[in-house]
């Protein structure tokens, strides 16, 4: 299992991407992130 609790994600000083995102992916679970370019996946 993979879990993640409060990721955040900045590029330079005042621009931020991912703020408090928290995921669980369980065992034999597929897990994909989709979005748009510069959305900080």
């Amino acid at each position: 299992m993979i879990e993640v609790k409060n990721l955040t994600f900045s590029y330079g000083k005042d621009t931020q991407a991912l703020r408090g995102l928290n995921f669980t992916v369980g065992n034999g679970e597929i897990f994909g992130f989709l979005g748009p370019n510069g959305s900080g996946k």
